[in-house]
């Protein structure tokens, strides 16, 4: 098994870090604010690498010049690294722990007042789509009293109980344990799916329809 002093190479060791997963032991490094593990598992040492901070967002930390060759880090052996490879790796935590305090910087977050009326407009379409599976439904009571469809009126009746829900969920509640710490500077882009997702009341519409024929 080859063995590399990771400190020889500017990674600064990180003992509070340490942690176990699966039965396996992981010895933490940092660079700047990226962590690097090391792994011994099966005869090798594995190497992998994170930014501790995680406010931003997936769409920009995987767009900055020295993702990729972070990425590359997770799940390599030591074995096949040359030295160079090793001092290659640390000057791209270094730099990609640059990158990423220069676009939390510059991360633009909505004020409470646009993150309101964004909340608002998301309740406001989904209690439009309930009302109007419900107009459906009681328009059709009675051919849905006579369907024999068994399949297809289940299929209404879920897709009926999920528009229920998403017009009662606490929709900020669910912005914030889908996103963490993060979950204000998402929230904006996230939602404005939410505004023309019509997918539930399209395919209870559809199903209401093959229950009926």
């Amino acid at each position: 098994m080859k063995r590399v002093e990771l400190q020889k190479f500017g990674f600064v060791r990180a003992p509070e870090l340490d942690f176990s997963d699966d039965g396996n032991r992981f010895t933490c490094y940092t660079v700047g604010n990226v962590r690097v593990s090391k792994c011994t598992w099966n005869g090798q040492v594995f190497l992998a690498g994170r930014i501790e901070d995680v406010t931003v967002p997936y769409e920009t930390y995987s767009q900055l010049p020295h993702y990729k060759a972070l990425d590359k880090l997770n799940g390599v052996s030591i074995e096949g690294l040359e030295e160079q490879d090793i001092r290659d790796l640390y000057n791209a935590c270094v730099e990609y722990s640059k990158e990423y305090a220069e676009a939390k910087a510059n991360l633009v977050y909505p004020t409470i007042e646009e993150l309101k009326t964004q909340f608002q407009k998301i309740k406001d379409h989904n209690a439009k789509m309930l009302n109007e599976a419900t107009q459906l439904i009681k328009d059709n009571a009675f051919g849905l009293l006579m369907s024999d469809n068994k399949w297809r009126l289940d299929t209404v009746k879920r897709y009926y109980k999920t528009l229920e829900e998403r017009a009662n969920v606490d929709v900020e509640k669910r912005a914030k344990d889908t996103y963490g710490s993060s979950w204000s500077f998402n929230v904006m882009k996230s939602t404005n799916q939410d505004l023309t997702d019509t997918w539930y009341l399209d395919n209870l519409k559809k199903a209401l329809q093959e229950a009926l024929a």
